[in-house]
Parts: structure tokens; C-alpha cells; sequence
């Protein structure tokens, strides 16, 4: 489980807020710096065995698509926005990757990623919050057989 916490500023929480910069659609493409912006590890997940979970051809285009699918999406009475889904991104490996997030309105985003699947992998875990992250757990791995 990973959890990056900050405080929001939309609705007057008064702390810091999170913003990314891509450089703008120029720069991306299939190499170099446009591919390393588009690439898996550019973004806020997991990578599995060094690779990304689609791969490029060239720019917007990508020739091993995966399936993604939104499994739970509620929003409780208290205002906890809870959503999980999940993608074969890594199905050739025989990965199946889920993430289940849960927002607590001006407090707290809590991230739990699930990988699961059969034989051993390297896996990478990517976040570029743009703050501090607040760490709640130091390791927090769990292997079911």
C-alpha cells in the first residue's frame, strides 16, 4: 500500500496544492524525451519488469492496447470517494494490476495497488506528487499463495 497525502486547496484546506507540467503535445512522441513523458514510469503507477503497460509506436499511437476497466465506484454519505479498477496492462506476464482509491475530502488519498498473478517480478512503483509525501506505513507488502 502506498499513500500520498496532502492537504487541499480547492475548497480553502490551505495547504499546498499539486501541479504537473508535460511540456505540451511538441514534445511527446516514440523516443527520447516524448517517449519518457508518455512512458509508464512518467506517471503515478506501477511498472512491472522494467516495462511499460502499452507500448508506443509513435506519438497517440499504441500497438499492444490494454483493457481497463472501472470495477467499484461509490460515493459515501461523509463525502469518502471510493473507486477501484484495475487492467491487463501486464497480461503477458501474467499480471493483472488493480488500484483501489480512496479520497477523503480535504484530508487524505490513499492508494492501494494490487499486482497479482503467478512467478516472481520486479516491480517499480512511480510517484511524482509535486509535495512531500506523507508516509503512514514503511513497507507494507503482502504475498498471497
Amino acid at each position: 500500500m502506498a499513500i500520498c497525502a496532502s492537504r487541499s486547496t480547492a475548497a480553502g484546506g490551505g495547504g499546498a496544492g499539486v501541479g504537473f507540467g508535460c511540456g505540451g503535445i511538441g514534445t511527446w512522441g516514440s523516443t527520447g524525451a516524448g517517449a519518457a513523458t508518455c512512458g509508464t514510469a512518467a506517471h503515478n503507477t506501477v511498472r512491472v519488469d522494467g516495462r511499460d503497460q502499452a507500448r508506443q509506436d509513435s506519438p497517440f499511437k499504441w500497438s499492444d492496447p490494454y483493457a481497463a476497466e472501472l470495477v467499484a465506484h461509490t460515493v459515501r454519505h461523509d463525502g469518502i470517494i471510493v473507486l477501484e479498477a484495475r487492467h491487463d496492462g501486464y497480461a503477458d506476464l501474467g499480471v493483472m494490476h488493480t488500484r483501489k482509491v480512496i479520497v477523503v475530502p480535504d484530508t487524505l488519498v490513499i492508494v492501494r495497488d494490487t499486482l497479482s498473478g503467478a512467478g516472481m517480478h520486479e516491480l517499480e512503483l512511480h510517484w511524482h506528487c509535486g509535495v512531500e509525501p506523507e508516509r503512514f506505513f514503511q513497507h507494507y507488502f503482502e504475498t498471497v499463495a
